[in-house]
């Protein structure tokens, strides 16, 4: 029994020609954590028919495509593509519903021996005397042909399936309560204008910047002369031919993965702000003749792997150099930004700045209660994507002795060091890998009509921030942060001091979907400290199943980000954080101990004593050889780096390179 009291809502939802969010079978499916769901048209529908009592039957059959879970288990892949065909029948005397029956047979297709048995599954609820519903749930394994492993699969799917029955009950009676998470509003498409503008650090002179990309191509065999893009499954972002030096797509590439593929020489479009001081050349590599190439058994990120002979090696790379320089302010801000399509999860770049705005309609319409904004396609001119209402986290926080001139002052430098507001903010919530790229938008002063003056400045920050636990995310993610400086000053004061920032995030599932916008003021109080303002929301630039689960887990963590923030700030204006050494500043996870001790901890103490270990890993090239090394094979990922933390991620007190760290 489930306290389901609307029941007969649900064949309404359920013999709508579009299953939605909201409906019963989509919930459930995206409740299983399954994705790629596509659902057909219907397949046959029988109109009502009136049995006895006047009650009348309704019945229809359709299919669904997905990619389910797969439980561990030998030989069997991690997901599997799905073809479930429902079938739907209820029983209704006038409004009210007497029973509805939902029936599945579920046809895996790559699954070990997937060709001999499906699934049939029945789903059954009635109403019950005390007002709620009746659940009943029935299965059966379906032999098409006959296989010595016929036992096995018969008791792996019955484990499987009182599982899947307590997950049932769990999400029906959370369905009913109205604490479901998968339900959501359709999401409104649109296209999303994109600004791709970050600058890779790799500075030739003051004003220039060296842009490096890598060129793959990879051949069908050993006996073939001619060379393609990369083309096996497992080559994936690589498959794009052009990448950075992680071989993942370069940031500033424009196109589809096809036609970048297809381009013979890097198909870069510049962001706004920058300009070419001339074309690409190839860079000459030492040993290597025709043409700069480099050759491999396969796209090895060690450069010790690659040399300049191609006898046995099916794989190639040459790296192309060119230069860029950044715009003077006047003509950047008279500059309107390149429209580039929305790349897709497969094609997603390193940086992402979008820009939207209200059209005259009145498209963009923020969702107050969600923290939802759908946008429009209309570009505005400001670089980012500022929603016109956002989710208030933080309303006029008192913050004592915070000296706001100082840190205006360190905000608008060219260099955001530790020290800097927002670089103690990232290093205090556990950021890694951050890099600064330079000013996109350089501070310019605009005057104001009470006399004083508005600065403004745009800049990009890389990092790698952590995930929090959830099904199908990873620990870490990359992220393209933008930030948005906008400060009041008056008479050498300053009066008001906005953080915009815009969180683009590129390991997470359906991060091509959304980003974060947050926005966070300060200004000062009337007892000589300051107020601290903050608000977020979710920008959604596509239709997704899960958009209403992407709302509430961001809510959940923004929450917890704002007391963060308040704490870090409150510590700031004490003086708590900025008398850190600014080589080294604190962070809640640095320290590889329990962190409910570190909290137990004064602040003082902390600094003083704090017990960091860090993991040594090694690899030895065959169990015949008695040297070790860093590891070294393609899938240890962060492990090459030899000095990692407990999850064997790149220890974050580490500095230099990978082959620095390495040796």
């Amino acid at each position: 029994g489930v306290p389901w009291r609307d029941l007969e809502k649900a064949p309404q939802l359920l013999f709508a020609d579009d299953w939605r969010p909201s409906s019963f079978v989509m919930d459930w499916l995206l409740f299983c954590d399954a994705s790629e769901v596509e659902a057909a048209p219907w397949m046959a529908v029988a109109s009502p028919s009136v049995a006895h009592g006047e009650v009348a039957t309704r019945s229809a059959t359709r299919q669904v495509s997905a990619r389910l879970i797969v439980p561990p288990a030998p030989m069997a892949p991690k997901t599997t593509r799905a073809t479930i065909t429902y079938r739907v029948v209820a029983e209704e005397r006038g409004p009210s519903v007497g029973k509805l029956c939902i029936e599945a047979d579920y046809v895996l297709h790559d699954t070990p021996y997937c060709d001999c048995f499906h699934v049939h599954e029945q789903i059954t609820f009635q109403p019950s005397s005390s007002g709620g519903t009746s659940m009943t749930k029935t299965f059966g394994t379906v032999f098409s042909k006959r296989t010595l492993m016929q036992s096995v699969i018969q008791s792996s799917t019955l484990a499987q399936q009182q599982k899947s029955a307590d997950r049932l009950l769990d999400f029906v009676r959370r369905r009913s309560g109205g604490e479901s998470p998968l339900t959501s509003n359709e999401a409104s498409p649109s296209n999303i204008l994109l600004n791709i503008s970050r600058a890779p650090p790799v500075p030739s002179s003051e004003d220039e910047v060296a842009i490096e990309i890598w060129e793959l191509q990879r051949r069908l065999t050993l006996f073939h002369t001619s060379w393609q893009a990369p083309f096996l499954p497992h080559d994936a972002e690589k498959q794009c031919r052009w990448v950075d030096k992680s071989y993942a797509r370069h940031m500033w590439t424009h196109g589809t993965n096809e036609a970048v593929a297809s381009a013979d020489t890097p198909p870069v479009v510049a962001p706004s702000g920058w300009r070419s001081n001339g074309s690409w050349s190839v860079v000459e590599m030492p040993g290597c003749k025709e043409g700069g190439w480099q050759y491999a058994v396969d796209f090895y990120s060690r450069d010790s792997w690659w040399g300049a002979a191609p006898s046995l090696c099916q794989c190639r790379r040459r790296l192309w150099r060119c230069t860029f320089a950044q715009s003077p302010p006047e003509q950047i801000a008279g500059t309107s930004a390149p429209k580039l399509p929305m790349p897709s999860i497969a094609e997603r770049t390193s940086a992402a700045v979008g820009t939207w705005s209200s059209s005259e309609e009145g498209i963009c319409k923020p969702q107050v209660k969600t923290g939802v904004v759908e946008t429009s396609a209309t570009p505005a001119a400001s670089p980012l994507a500022r929603p016109t209402d956002l989710i208030p986290l933080l309303e006029a926080s008192e913050v004592p002795s915070l000296d706001l001139t100082k840190e205006t002052h360190l905000l608008f430098a060219d260099d955001w060091c530790p020290g800097s507001l927002v670089m103690d903010w990232l290093a205090f919530l556990d950021v890694s890998e951050v890099e600064v790229a330079p000013w996109v938008v350089a501070p310019s002063p605009t005057p104001a009509d009470d006399g004083g003056a508005t600065r403004s400045a745009m800049r990009q920050v890389s990092a790698r921030l952590i995930v929090p636990p959830a099904p199908m995310a990873p620990s870490t993610t990359r992220a393209t942060i933008t930030y948005r400086i906008v400060s009041e000053e008056k008479s050498s004061s300053v009066y008001s001091l906005c953080v915009e920032a815009d969180f683009v995030l590129h390991d997470t599932p359906y991060c091509d979907c959304f980003h974060v916008h947050e926005q966070m003021t300060l200004k000062p109080s009337s007892s000589g400290g300051a107020l601290l303002t903050k608000h977020f929301g979710t920008v959604f630039s596509k239709r997704t199943f899960v958009q209403s689960m992407i709302q509430s887990n961001t809510l959940a963590q923004q929450k917890k980000t704002a007391d963060r923030l308040v704490d870090f700030v409150r510590q700031r204006a004490g003086g708590e954080l900025m008398n850190a050494s600014p080589e080294a500043p604190i962070r809640s996870g640095d320290a590889c101990v329990d962190s409910e001790v570190i909290s137990s901890l004064p602040l003082e103490a902390m600094r003083k004593n704090r017990v960091v270990e860090v993991w040594e890993l090694q690899r030895r090239v065959t169990l015949f050889h008695k040297t070790w090394q860093a590891p070294f094979l393609p899938h240890d990922g962060e492990k090459q780096w030899r000095w990692v933390d407990m999850q064997y991620n790149r220890h974050p007190w580490s500095l230099g390179d990978k082959a620095a760290c390495a040796s």
